[in-house]
């Protein structure tokens, strides 16, 4: 895929992300050092949207796969 097939734009795609971020910390109330950014939606494909016409072109699955093979 070389460009969006709606608008026709080659500058990417983007995916939406439900994400929650979880801060460690120790028992005296720093820090640890250590965050995890985890996706709270749990799906089997994710879609990507063109960055210029906010539509949906195709999965990422679907893109590694070509991009392969």
């Amino acid at each position: 895929m070389k460009a969006c097939p709606h608008c026709g734009s080659n500058i990417g795609l983007y995916s939406k992300e439900l994400a929650r971020y979880d801060q460690y910390y120790k028992f005296t109330g720093e820090p640890d050092g250590f965050s995890d950014l985890c996706s709270i939606v749990k799906r089997k494909t994710t879609p990507l949207y063109c960055y210029v016409c906010d539509r949906k072109v195709t999965t990422w699955e679907k893109l590694v796969e070509d991009s392969n093979g």
